[in-house]
């Protein structure tokens, strides 16, 4: 991530279901993707994951972590929403999940 600016990496939050806005507490998103902001197919040390303990409802503890193993993939940029798809896996703290996202911009 060192390759980056903040200002050119997403910050993508994923919940468990699809009733989170923009305006929904950190804490209600159990997994954060930072991947750069650009289409392409992203691992590494151009990804970082974020995984919040489910024991925490606080949404302080978690992992934080890039894998080699994990794959990004930003499909589609447009001008109010990314899409790709997520293969994430960490299998030292027994993290493994995959699947399509669409996550739209909060200003």
């Amino acid at each position: 991530m060192n390759n980056y600016r903040p200002e050119d990496l997403f910050s993508i939050y994923i919940a468990g279901d699809g009733s989170k806005t923009c305006s929904s507490p950190l804490s209600d998103f159990s997994i954060r993707l930072t991947v750069p902001k650009k289409t392409g197919t992203f691992s590494g040390n151009d990804t970082y994951i974020l995984v919040n303990d489910p024991g925490d409802p606080s949404g302080q503890n978690g992992s934080l972590f890039s894998s080699e193993q994990t794959i990004i993939t930003i499909s589609s940029i447009t001008g109010d929403k990314v899409s790709g798809q997520v293969n994430v896996k960490w299998p030292e703290q027994n993290i493994d999940f995959k699947g399509h996202f669409e996550a739209y911009y909060c200003k």
